[in-house]
C-alpha cells in the first residue's frame, strides 16, 4: 500500500465532487444496483438523507470487455430471431457454455490486472474505472 497522502492508488475509495461558480458542492452518486446512472448531489442532500455510502465509488484499471460485449451481442441476435428449430441446431446449443466460459476467462483476466497493480499510483493519462462500492 502507498504511504503517501493525496496518491490516487488502484484500489482506492473516493467522492467525486464538483464545486459550481456559486460554490456550491456536488458529488457523484449512484444507487448501484437499482438504477446504473451517475448523477449529482448536493453535499446537503447527501447530508440530509444519508446517502454518503452512494457516492463511493473503487478506482480500478480500465477492464477488458470484448467477450463480454460479444456475448452481449449474441445473445441479442438470439433473442430477436429466436426460432425454435434454429436453436436446437447443435452449434447454437454449445454456443451460450462458450460465451460464459469467455467471459469468465475475460473476468479472471481482469481480477488478475486489479490485484498485480492494486495500492500502485494511478499515473497521469491512465484510464480508469469507476466501481460503485455501496
Amino acid at each position: 500500500e502507498n504511504e503517501s497522502k493525496g496518491v490516487l492508488t488502484y484500489g482506492s475509495t473516493i467522492y467525486l465532487s464538483f464545486i459550481e461558480s456559486n460554490k456550491q458542492e456536488y458529488f457523484a452518486y449512484s444507487e448501484g444496483l437499482t438504477r446504473n446512472h451517475v448523477e449529482l448531489k448536493s453535499s446537503q442532500a447527501l447530508e440530509k438523507e444519508s446517502l454518503h455510502v452512494g457516492g463511493l465509488f473503487m478506482v480500478y484499471p480500465a477492464f477488458y470487455n470484448q467477450e463480454y460485449e460479444k456475448g452481449k451481442e449474441k445473445f441479442e441476435k438470439i433473442r430477436e430471431g429466436f426460432d425454435e428449430l434454429e436453436f436446437s441446431k447443435r452449434e447454437n446449443r454449445s454456443l451460450i457454455p462458450k460465451l460464459v466460459k469467455n467471459i469468465n476467462e475475460e473476468i479472471r483476466t481482469n481480477y488478475d490486472l486489479f490485484e498485480k497493480i492494486k495500492g500502485t499510483p494511478v499515473k497521469y493519462g491512465s484510464s480508469v474505472q469507476l466501481l460503485h462500492v455501496s
